[in-house]
């Protein structure tokens, strides 16, 4: 998904986010992430920010099927069943938040925050959404090449795909860990580097 390009969501775009939800859900064994949710109460509602093909809200919807599910992008979901418990609303994570705060038991993001020019700015949004004692899931990669000798090659080849995607250089596990940490909603932060 890309925000920074008009919304379009072709079935290759829906296709390659759904290939990529597979992989990772097989990475995680299954689950929905990282974070122990099994080990909680139930969630009652869910918001899945960003969510490209839907893959990941559905596998939330039912795994959770008395959650109240909102799933939200700047482009439509492919045409596919949707469980019962899941609505879908567009929206432009770049523009203010139509929530109020402390809404959701869970938030997640995936490969979202990548392609926001105004990151920091949602993300402070976003950590409003997250009810107390509930969790915030976000999943977004860094794309960083050592600086190491015999990498200039990889470098400029990393630098060229992220101009071409429009990806924000500034989104690092670091630079995210603190607005996170410097907000004091959470008690508890763990970064996970896979």
């Amino acid at each position: 998904m890309n925000h920074s390009q008009e919304p379009s969501g072709t079935a290759h775009d829906h296709e390659m986010l759904d290939e990529m939800h597979e992989a990772m859900k097989f990475y995680l064994g299954g689950r929905l992430s990282l974070a122990p949710l099994e080990k909680s109460a139930p969630p009652m509602s869910i918001m899945d920010m960003g969510c490209g093909s839907g893959a990941w809200a559905i596998q939330a919807a039912e795994q959770f099927p008395d959650v109240d599910m909102l799933a939200v992008d700047i482009t439509m979901l492919p045409s596919r069943p949707l469980p019962p418990n899941l609505r879908f609303q567009i929206l432009d994570l770049t523009k203010p938040c139509p929530f109020g705060s402390q809404l959701f038991d869970i938030v997640h993001a995936r490969s979202v925050f990548l392609h926001l020019p105004n990151f920091e700015e949602v993300l402070n949004s976003v950590m409003q959404l997250v009810k107390p004692g509930g969790w915030l899931l976000l999943d977004d990669g860094e794309t960083v090449c050592r600086d190491e000798p015999g990498n200039e090659v990889a470098r400029k080849m990393l630098q060229e795909f992220k101009e071409r995607r429009k990806i924000n250089p500034r989104v690092t596990a670091s630079a995210v860990q603190g607005i996170i940490e410097s907000s004091g909603l959470f008690s508890e932060f763990n970064v996970r580097k896979v």
